[in-house]
């Protein structure tokens, strides 16, 4: 769930609305990324972590992407963009503007 919640936000903050914009080699790419650092991650070993964490990453994922689907139709797409690169950039200490996806993930410059 974290590279789909990932990818969102790069495609939220970048106005990417066509989904074959982002292929499979670099939703996997982005998955390679993020999948060691967690799986060695002491806070997620605990029993039950993980599932939680999966299930607040989907929920959070609907409700931004909700967000985007809202902000289209409203005409605040820029709005809706710089506070959810606020957000990324907080959580992640990435600018998503400032970021290429390519099929080896995420890269800045």
């Amino acid at each position: 769930m974290i590279t789909a919640y990932l990818l969102l936000g790069y495609m939220i903050v970048n106005n990417v609305q066509d989904d074959s914009a982002v292929t499979s080699p670099m939703v996997q790419g982005v998955r390679s990324q993020c999948a060691p650092p967690l799986a060695n991650s002491p806070g997620l070993t605990a029993p039950g972590v993980t599932g939680q964490l999966g299930k607040e990453l989907e929920l959070l994922t609907v409700t931004v992407q909700s967000g985007w689907q809202t902000a289209i139709k409203e005409h605040t797409v820029l709005a809706y963009q710089q506070g959810i690169n606020a957000v990324f950039k907080s959580q992640w200490g990435h600018d998503l503007k400032c970021v290429r996806l390519t099929a080896q993930g995420f890269f800045t410059g």
